[in-house]
């Protein structure tokens, strides 16, 4: 491949085929069949490990210096650690819980389970953090049912396993033992033969469970997600098949995405595994004092895919405009820059596009993909050269997608090898996420961008369970508002938790962003109260008057804003580890400060608490 890249270059042909039913839904199909997929992941990366042994998987910063691990030597740490998970308290119908960071020892972990047929279930670091409240911690070891729990580093988790101990009884397993004996390490206990593993391995199949990983609870409680080899395998082959560049340039990656989430998990883990690259595992992340380790990393490794969330993207911005030898660096070797989660703004994704063509000379080729945690994750890919920041793509191969009337929009739901035979322990959230049919509601909704020619893809349109009715009965789309009105807000704020259910106007609580605030901020002042700073209050004020010129009607319309007192804290689930509010758990905590951000009159135009839109 040459080094001028395009994207007809990179990606396979874009082709669909769509059908109409008779309830008025739509039904869109690759036209590409899904190729022959692996039995088990353990299966594949085994394959990698008689092919390059001495090439390397993992790589993670110890002591500020990388080290790695080859795929042999990784391989038989799986095999050992396997031989001593047979004899913990965990088996198919008790997982391991795993409480760590991205790391090569989760790693071993996790594929050690998948080896000998443990689900394992890890979960985001920051339920092990909560500064004494374990509330959301213990809620899913009620509902996972763990035979034990992994925890890695134990110093950074200590509380969390003693309010687990106490609560539970549960087994804790670490790399090595603590002082008090709360903790077993994997190395004391008793190694099973080789024959043993090899039998536990022979009953493992594309059916049997290999991950439970839990939604975010935007609605409602979480879920254990059940992702079998088979979902995890035929989303990879997909993925391959879409992107048939990955057999010439095997992905090197430098991912900070957490592995408690099916984005980093099975993405961008998986996407190593299946092509035989190598994952440097970062450890920044986009928050302040973090994103710099991610910017020397990115120095250290050159990437050829970039996989990112759009808060990501905005944090390593200024790195990537202001200092040309990191943005070639971060661009030198690029095949593809992927975004999910949410959809990358239109004037960010502009930026990217500006910054790498000037570092480089050629252009950035974008690719995004849609999909949920029961989905592992991908239904949709963008595999064609698209200068739209919302386009979601067609589906993946072996994927069909369903976009059904509903709330005067078109929901859409999936149905394919990819997607999750059901909740774990939970047959009642399972039959209410399919419908007749099978297909899995996603509870997002989508367009064709082109109903002429449905090859260019999906556009997304929304939560429907974000989405609200003002009391004039119009419905308002939250992430439309959200997308169109963020750019005009920065650097102050970051995002904004969008209000207005049974009222007249549409509202905002503003995310403020300490970082910029503070050069125009007295120092005993605090970010809620930015507001009442004229520079702040005027760059508001304007952001208002842009945006409402040009989206006027109700449905769109900003009338009013405030800020949250507080910024939204992943460990009470108000922002999830991908980086978006949680919308609805949000106007729930803030309901009545929402209350009093809609009562504010129209008239009252002074006050420093509130900002009123003009004409509004």
């Amino acid at each position: 491949m040459a080094d001028n890249d395009t994207a007809d270059e990179i990606f396979a042909p874009a082709a669909v085929t769509v059908s109409r039913q008779c309830d008025g839904s739509m039904l869109v199909e690759n036209t590409m069949p899904l190729a022959d997929v692996p039995d088990t992941v353990v299966d594949v990366l085994e394959s990698w490990v008689a092919k390059q042994p001495d090439a390397t998987l993992f790589a993670e910063k110890r002591d500020g210096e990388w080290r790695s691990a080859s795929y042999g030597d990784f391989w038989s740490r799986v095999e050992a650690r396997a031989s001593r998970l047979l004899n913990a308290d965990c088996n198919g119908d008790r997982p391991l819980m795993v409480l760590a960071p991205n790391s090569i020892e989760h790693a071993v972990t996790m594929f050690a389970c998948m080896m000998v047929g443990i689900p394992v279930s890890s979960i985001s670091p920051a339920y092990g953090t909560a500064g004494g409240d374990y509330a959301r911690l213990l809620q899913l070891v009620e509902i996972l049912g763990p035979g034990a729990i992994y925890v890695d580093p134990l110093p950074s988790f200590a509380d969390a396993v003693e309010a687990i101990k106490a609560k539970t009884g549960l087994q804790v397993l670490g790399t090595t033992n603590d002082d008090t004996n709360a903790v077993v390490a994997f190395d004391a206990l008793e190694k099973a033969p080789a024959s043993s593993v090899a039998a536990a391995r022979t009953r493992v199949d594309g059916h049997s469970v290999a991950k439970i990983l839990f939604t975010s609870g935007s609605t409602g409680l979480p879920k254990g997600v059940m992702n079998t080899h088979r979902m995890l395998s035929s989303n990879q082959i997909a993925l391959r098949q879409v992107w048939p560049f990955l057999a010439e340039h095997p992905p090197r990656l430098l991912d900070w995405l957490p592995w408690s989430h099916t984005f980093g998990g099975n993405v961008c883990l998986n996407s190593v595994i299946f092509n035989g690259g190598s994952l440097y595992i970062d450890d920044g992340k986009p928050a302040a004092g973090l994103i710099e380790r991610s910017v020397q990393n990115f120095r250290d490794v050159a990437q050829t895919v970039h996989f990112n969330v759009p808060a990501g993207v905005e944090a390593l911005l200024p790195f990537l405009e202001n200092d040309p030898e990191f943005a070639r660096r971060f661009f030198v070797d690029l095949k593809v820059f992927f975004v999910a989660a949410a959809a990358l703004p239109q004037k960010t994704r502009d930026r990217v596009a500006q910054a790498g063509l000037k570092a480089t000379g050629r252009p950035v080729v974008f690719s995004a993909g849609w999909g949920s945690t029961e989905t592992a994750p991908f239904s949709t890919c963008v595999h064609d050269a698209s200068d739209r920041a919302d386009n979601i793509g067609i589906p993946i191969p072996g994927t069909s997608v369903k976009l059904t009337p509903d709330q005067g929009k078109l929901a859409l739901s999936v149905k394919g090898p990819n997607v999750t035979p059901g909740y774990w322990r939970n047959s009642a959230a399972t039959r209410e996420a399919f419908d007749a049919d099978g297909f899995y509601r996603m509870g997002d909704a989508g367009e064709l961008l082109n109903a002429e020619r449905p090859a260019d893809g999906i556009v997304f349109n929304g939560r429907l369970s974000e989405n609200f009715k003002l009391l004039s009965g119009t419905w308002v789309n939250v992430n439309k508002v959200r997308l169109g009105i963020l750019p005009l807000l920065r650097p102050y704020f970051t995002d904004a938790v969008v209000t207005g259910h049974n009222r007249h106007d549409i509202g905002l609580l503003l995310v403020p962003n300490p970082a910029a605030l503070k050069p125009v901020m007295n120092p005993d002042d605090i970010p809620a109260e930015a507001l009442a700073v004229p520079t702040v209050r005027e760059a508001v004020q304007q952001a208002l008057d842009i945006y409402n010129r040009d989206h006027p009607r109700s449905s769109t319309k900003v009338a009013r804003c405030g800020i949250l007192p507080d910024l939204p804290s992943l460990a009470t689930g108000e922002i999830t580890d991908k980086g978006y509010l949680n919308q609805r758990r949000l106007t729930e905590r803030w309901a009545d400060l929402i209350e009093q951000l809609h009562a504010v009159p129209g008239a009252n135009r002074q006050s420093l608490r509130f900002l009123l839109a003009r004409n509004a």
